[in-house]
């Protein structure tokens, strides 16, 4: 599991998503990356957040990736670039102004009480039978929430509505990396 990146990891995963993206630009091939270290391998989740003059631009998670770390911040960063409903794909003349962030889920614990979440520091995933959304702390520490508005505002930024019937909460640990 993965608990600590050094900065070394931190540098050479943010690459490997800027090449991605850079690769699908040009039309070329994905990189290929020699897995070194175990942690490449693992299978864990992961969210991309695109910024352009710190204006989103891109935001895709994968909760539950089939493919181990490298091959899942490739995809993702691809699908927050390019294939986002809420944005245009990318352009070229975008990508040098381009900033990367990469949340890589390192716990996902059911919510029993939402007093229990800390609106500063845990992401919020929401799931029922159709749907799951993931929300992190950076999309709502600008408006100071208690923990339960928190888990109100997650709710309906995932188009549900705490009255829908068979909803789960779970708190997500998280390593945060960017540029």
């Amino acid at each position: 599991m993965i608990d600590v990146l050094q900065e070394e990891d931190k540098k050479f995963l943010l690459k490997v998503a800027r090449d991605a993206i850079w690769s699908k630009l040009v039309n070329e091939e994905l990189p290929v990356y020699y897995k070194d270290k175990e942690l490449y391998s693992e299978k864990t989740g992961v969210i991309i957040k695109l910024k352009i003059n710190e204006r989103l631009r891109g935001y895709v998670a994968k909760i539950e990736p089939e493919t181990g770390l490298l091959e899942t911040i490739q995809q993702i960063a691809i699908h927050s670039a390019f294939y986002e409903p809420r944005f245009i794909p990318l352009k070229k003349d975008e990508y040098e102004k381009l900033s990367i962030e990469i949340f890589i889920i390192k716990e996902v614990n059911e919510l029993k009480d939402f007093k229990a979440i800390n609106p500063q520091k845990d992401g919020i995933m929401i799931k029922n039978e159709f749907t799951i959304g993931l929300l992190l702390p950076d999309d709502f520490l600008e408006f100071g929430l208690t923990p339960e508005e928190y888990v109100k505002e997650a709710t309906l930024r995932a188009g549900l509505s705490q009255d829908t019937g068979n909803i789960q909460y779970f708190a997500v640990d998280f390593i945060k990396i960017e540029e």
